[in-house]
């Protein structure tokens, strides 16, 4: 499915403008800033941050079946512990990114003081 097109706040310069985002390798929606050329990267989409939830969720399960077995549990469990890391990373780094991204659309949209 094609990506929307974003109105974007660049976080150095606090430029606004409207773009169709790239996505990373992770999901997270990113564009160059034409003002500064800085790359700005965005949370990620409802969809994306369902499947990393699910995923996780089912990982996080297989670790505690494979803990809990008698033969070989702590082999497995780590194991499937393993797999479940990259999930977890990548919704905190959307967390991360989703307040990131609101507190710079916050600052962009307070009036300059004189």
């Amino acid at each position: 499915m094609a990506l929307k097109p974003l109105h974007v706040v660049c976080d150095s310069c606090h430029h606004r403008y409207v773009e169709v985002p790239t996505r990373s390798f992770l999901g997270f929606q990113r564009t160059d800033c034409p003002a500064c050329g800085v790359q700005v990267v965005y949370p990620l989409t409802t969809g994306y941050r369902v499947a990393y939830a699910l995923l996780g969720l089912m990982f996080a399960l297989s670790t505690l079946q494979a803990f809990s077995s008698s033969d070989h549990g702590l082999e497995r469990g780590l194991g499937a512990a393993v797999w479940l890391i990259p999930f977890v990373v990548a919704i905190m780094t959307d967390m991360s990114i989703a307040s990131r991204v609101e507190r710079v659309t916050m600052a962009a949209a307070k009036p300059v003081e004189k």
